[in-house]
This record gives structure tokens, sequence and C-alpha cells, in this order.
């Protein structure tokens, strides 16, 4: 036994009550400090060149056919919309969509849908430069044929607005729409009527006697006979890749 003299110890001994402040727990089977596993998503295969090679070759096969009767004077889409090109896209398009379909990527496939979109896009430009300009005459009697508006596309030629003069007095503004594409336009304004022009072109050359409008994109306006009486005839000129002249009635 211990002499009874001996003092009993002036500390008691911690007892553990767990992990230090702000110490979680090691989660079950992962050593403390070590770094968590990354989880690896596997990639998604491509279509498969067999299937690809189908898919493509559909598309060549439908846009033949288009063509053929194109060239054999029975075309059944417009050879001018790019919808040939438009139609091949389709046709890979909905390869995409089974290949995904089979939890496969699209792979080479995107390629092909993107190159038919352009072809589409530039299609329609191309085919008309490969054409002969048509050539116009418009001479509109009176102001209602005139608002009925023209639509130009790969022509060359006029518009004259001169029978005009014997419309009389306008009671408000009449708004006489001209949309040119790839074409050459003179416009003829009448001397005894007010007339706006109004023009924005893309690409394009508008000429107002001495002044011209020209650039990527621009927009101007010329008035001719303020001095009449009347409402204006507002010659509204949307010109892309185009030229127009536009002179005053002598």
């Amino acid at each position: 036994m211990p002499p009874d003299d001996v003092p009993p110890p002036l500390y008691a001994s911690a007892v553990p009550y767990g992990p230090a402040y702000g110490t979680a727990p090691a989660p079950s089977g992962h050593a403390p400090g070590a770094p968590a596993p990354t989880v690896v998503r596997p990639s998604r295969p491509g279509p498969g060149g067999p299937y690809a090679t189908v898919v493509v070759g559909l598309a060549v096969i439908v846009a033949a056919v288009l063509l053929a009767f194109q060239l054999a004077g029975t075309p059944l889409v417009d050879p001018a919309s790019g919808a040939i090109w438009a139609v091949a896209a389709a046709v890979v398009g909905i390869g995409i969509i089974v290949a995904g379909l089979r939890g496969r990527s699209s792979g080479i496939l995107s390629f092909f849908a993107v190159v038919a979109l352009a072809g589409a896009a530039v299609t329609q430009p191309a085919y008309q430069l490969s054409q002969t300009p048509g050539v116009v005459d418009l001479s509109p009697s009176t102001v209602a044929q005139a608002t009925a508006g023209y639509s130009l596309t790969g022509a060359s030629g006029q518009l004259d607005l001169r029978a005009l003069d014997t419309a009389g007095t306008l009671a408000s503004d009449a708004a006489v729409p001209v949309d040119a594409t790839m074409s050459s336009l003179k416009i003829t304004v009448p001397k005894d009527v007010p007339v706006r022009v109004e023009a924005d072109s893309v690409l394009s050359t508008v000429n107002f006697g001495s002044k011209s409008l020209s650039g990527i994109t621009a927009k101007d306006s010329e008035t001719y006979n303020a001095d009449r009486a009347g409402s204006a005839l507002v010659v509204r000129v949307h010109a892309t890749m185009s030229s127009i002249e536009i002179q005053q009635e002598r």
C-alpha cells in the first residue's frame, strides 16, 4: 500500500471526448489526408465509319436525284433557293439524331452538316450571278400601280414614274417600295409631284444626281420638287449588291 502521507495528483488525466474541434472523421474506406477519388465519365463513341458512310451516301443520292430532275427541266425545288443543299443537310441531320438515339455522338457527321448548310447559303447568289440579267421596263400609270411595289433580282432596266405627273395632288404620302438584289436600275421621278427618295444599301451604290451613296451598309435620302403642292411620293429603295441611279424628269 502507498504511504498515507503521499498527496493526490494536482490534475486528473484528460479523458478523450472524440476528434479535435474542426476535424471531421475520415469517411469509411478513405484514408485521412488523401484526395477524393475522381469520377471519370466515359466519352460517347462516334457514329462509326460504316454508319457515317451510309448517312452521307443517302444525302448525296437524294441531292443527285433532285439535281437530275432540275437538269431534265422539271425541277422539284427552286434551283435558286439552295433547297438541294438544304435537303442534303436535313438527311445528315436525321442521321445525327439517329446516332444520338443509339447513344453515339455526331462525330464527322457534324462537319458534313455544316458543309451542306454553307452550300445552301451561297447557292442563291451564285445561281443569280450565273444567269443572264433580265431586262425590265416598268412604267406605272397610276399611283395605285406604283404603290404595289417592285422586287427585282438579277435584273437590269428602268422604273419610269413620269406618268404620275397626271395623278393630281396627293392627299397623303404614297410609298413606292423598290427592292433590288444584284440588279442595275434607273429610276426616273416625276417633275410635278413632290418626291422623296429614301434609300438604304448593302454593298450597293445609289446615285442621287450629284450625290452618291455607297459602302457596306448606308442610308440616305433626297427630296425633289419640294415646291409642288400636295403630299409626297415616297420612293423607298432597298438595294443589295446593286447599282441604282435616281434621275429627275426634264
